[in-house]
C-alpha cells in the first residue's frame, strides 16, 4: 500500500496556464494548472514526466510579480498519473512560496 505524505501547506483550486521545462535542457511544454499552493502545484498536460524529474515552471504574470521573480519557479515532479485524456502531475517547489508571494502570484496571473 502506498504511504501518503501529508502536505505542509494547503492547496486551493486555481485554473490557469503555465509552461513547464524539464531541466537541465528540455523543451518548454504547455500545461494547465489545476491547483496551487505555497509548496507546489498540480497540472494537467498531454505529455508526462517521470517522478523525480527536475523542472522549471514559468507563470504568465504581470510586472509586479516579475519584479520579485515570481515568473519562474524550480521544482520536482512528485506525482505522475496517466488518465485517458491526459496526465496529472504534482510538482513540489524547490523553495516554498511565502504567503505574500503566493498572494502576489495569484493576483498577477494573466488569464487568457
Amino acid at each position: 500500500m502506498k504511504r501518503l505524505i501529508p502536505r505542509r501547506f494547503d492547496r486551493k483550486r486555481f485554473i490557469g496556464e503555465a509552461v513547464v521545462r524539464p531541466l537541465p535542457e528540455g523543451a518548454p511544454l504547455p500545461a494547465r494548472v489545476l491547483d496551487l499552493g505555497q509548496s507546489g502545484l498540480a497540472l494537467f498536460a498531454s505529455w508526462s514526466l517521470a517522478t523525480g524529474q527536475l523542472v522549471e515552471v514559468a507563470f504568465p504574470v504581470g510586472r509586479p510579480a516579475v519584479r520579485v521573480g515570481l515568473d519562474k519557479h524550480d521544482g520536482r515532479v512528485v506525482r505522475s498519473r496517466a488518465l485517458p485524456d491526459g496526465n496529472v502531475l504534482g510538482i513540489a517547489f524547490a523553495r516554498p512560496l511565502t504567503a505574500d508571494e503566493l498572494e502576489l502570484l495569484e493576483a498577477n496571473w494573466v488569464r487568457s
